[in-house]
């Protein structure tokens, strides 16, 4: 594999956890604001007139919300997608540059950490790393 694009994957792997956990929370949002609308209170009823208050407008904002969440989480996927592409990227590394990788990607350790923790320079710790992903 072309190590840049597998650092870049390695880069983006704690934005995409991020992602993945907003996405997560989107869609338990949306699907509690639709179960709001089944609701007996999401439709006002005017007891003077005996209709419901806007009932078209309910149905406007329930295809907003399947629409919104059919893009979250088709979104949801991809990242899903990713991650995992990226993790058995990483479980495919031998054991010392797997712990690069995890040390300084997905901890997002500084170099100067990761010299100490391994007692390597930040040269050799990129070139093992380099290296072990042009492998795989």
């Amino acid at each position: 594999m072309n190590p840049i694009i597998a650092i870049c994957d390695f880069t983006a792997y704690p934005a995409l956890k991020g992602e993945k956990l907003f996405l997560e929370q989107k869609l338990e949002s949306i699907q509690q604001e639709k179960r709001d609308l089944y609701h007996p209170s999401a439709i006002q009823y005017d007891s003077e007139s005996g209709h419901s208050q806007n009932p078209k407008g309910t149905d406007k904002i329930l295809i907003s919300l399947i629409t919104e969440e059919q893009k979250a989480v088709e979104r949801l996927s991809v990242v899903n997608a990713r991650l995992e592409d990226t993790e058995k990227l990483v479980f495919s590394l031998a054991y010392p540059e797997r712990d690069y990788v995890r040390e300084k990607y997905f901890n997002r350790s500084t170099w100067e950490e990761m010299e100490k923790k391994f007692f390597r320079s930040r040269g050799a710790i990129d070139y093992h790393i380099r290296k072990a992903v042009e492998g795989v």
